[in-house]
């Protein structure tokens, strides 16, 4: 029954909202990581049998394009890393975990649109925030928050007291859905906006501000030209090798003098991960560089690029830029995002694109109820959550 399939899904993201909280508390040991993956598979099963019910009764699923596209992603980088571990005689479990982290944001996306309205899409956000939001004034702590750090704020020198890499793709994503739905839910859309100024990360702000100008002009919904998704895969394809050229050693004085910015200062240190530790590297399949650093190179795109090779790179790019599916609103989510990958981390960040591909998938999906009257016979889970 479809009322215990949502209501599980309620469970299982809040859960996964809690473990984030732990790990902004620096609360991060095996344990934790793997009850939540056991959480994820229970939902998981429970859910499938339920989508298993609904196919014997042939009934139409969504979210079937946007599961093609990760399931082209993943055949190509499994194949491309079985391929290097058996060149190189060198296998990491983070190729599986990595290949996981991808997998699962669109599985849980895939099961809440089946079985979720919008408006307990909303419901279900709207809880997520709250939560989200407490878990983040506890790690940042009540005292941070003088009069004297909030003046203190910098843009020219991308300073925040307040900022924050735990929440960062949360806050940003939770804010792209509420400014989106902003009419339904006001004080929402105005409270994730604060949220996300306040972790403070320039290139998810950038976004930030666009999505809010762009619905403000009601914009939102035109439609993106071929051309131009073409050209964005092209321009992000192209910036990829560029920018990893400019990384190099030998090349970063480039970089250095036509910016007059010192290449390490604008990486933020990530590029000395490329000098040093991965100088002799050769790569070993997907998450082979996380293995050798022990954290994330936090370069993704370029990750992408020494890890799978150019063909990965390719597909990667186009499979994920189709998942806009030439919505603007989803195209400008998508845009800044790609930005994030270029310049710095967010592949992995497996809650953060749960939200962001329940945001995009919610606009094409979910359009039809969107205008709908709220006293129309609408199915509500109400305190079956609770």
């Amino acid at each position: 029954m479809k009322l215990q399939a949502r209501t599980v899904l309620f469970y299982g993201i809040i859960s996964l909202i809690i473990f984030e909280a732990f790990n902004s508390f620096g609360l991060r040991n095996s344990v934790f990581k793997l009850l939540k993956y056991l959480i994820t598979l229970i939902v998981f099963l429970i859910c499938a049998n339920d989508i298993k019910n609904d196919l014997k009764e042939k009934k139409s699923l969504d979210y079937i394009f946007e599961l093609k596209r990760i399931a082209i992603v993943l055949v190509v980088f499994f194949s491309i890393s079985i391929f290097k571990v058996y060149q190189v005689k060198v296998f990491t479990y983070k190729t599986i975990e990595e290949l996981m982290q991808l997998t699962i944001p669109f599985v849980y996306t895939f099961f809440i649109i089946n079985f979720m309205s919008l408006e307990d899409i909303m419901k279900l956000m709207k809880y997520v925030l709250g939560l989200s939001l407490i878990a983040y004034v506890l790690s940042i702590g009540l005292d941070k928050f003088t009069i004297a750090n909030f003046l203190s704020i910098s843009f020219f020198n991308s300073y925040s007291p307040f900022e924050s890499a735990d929440f960062a793709e949360i806050s940003s994503s939770l804010s792209a859905f509420f400014i989106y739905y902003r009419k339904k839910s006001p004080k929402a859309a105005i409270i994730s906006f604060i949220f996300c100024f306040l972790v403070f990360k320039r290139m998810l702000l950038l976004q930030l501000f666009v999505l809010a100008f762009i619905s403000i002009l009601n914009l939102s919904d035109k439609k993106v030209n071929n051309i131009v998704m073409w050209g964005t895969k092209f321009f992000f394809i192209i910036s990829t090798f560029f920018f990893y050229f400019l990384l190099k050693q030998e090349n970063s004085w480039l970089f250095n003098k036509y910016t007059g910015m010192d290449i390490g200062d604008f990486t933020m240190g990530r590029v000395y991960r490329l000098w040093y530790p991965l100088k002799e590297y050769v790569s070993y399949g997907f998450g082979s560089t996380s293995n050798v650093l022990g954290h994330n190179l936090e370069l993704d795109l370029i990750k992408i690029l020494i890890e799978i090779g150019v063909i990965g790179l390719i597909i990667f790019i186009c499979c994920y830029l189709d998942l806009a599916r030439n919505n603007f609103y989803s195209f400008v989510i998508m845009g800044g995002i790609f930005g994030n990958l270029l310049f710095a981390s967010c592949l992995t960040s497996t809650v953060g694109w749960i939200f962001r591909l329940i945001c995009i998938a919610a606009i094409f999906y979910k359009r039809d109820e969107l205008n709908c009257n709220e006293d129309e016979n609408t199915e509500y889970i109400g305190n079956e959550y609770i």
